[in-house]
């Protein structure tokens, strides 16, 4: 489940402890 992100934000890293990282990579 490795995503190449430009820049987790805090936000970001709060929802992927909610939601798996993976729907973040969708696109």
């Amino acid at each position: 489940m490795n995503c190449s992100s430009p820049s987790l934000d805090s936000l970001e890293m709060e929802m992927s402890e909610k939601f798996p990282l993976q729907i973040l990579c969708l696109s």
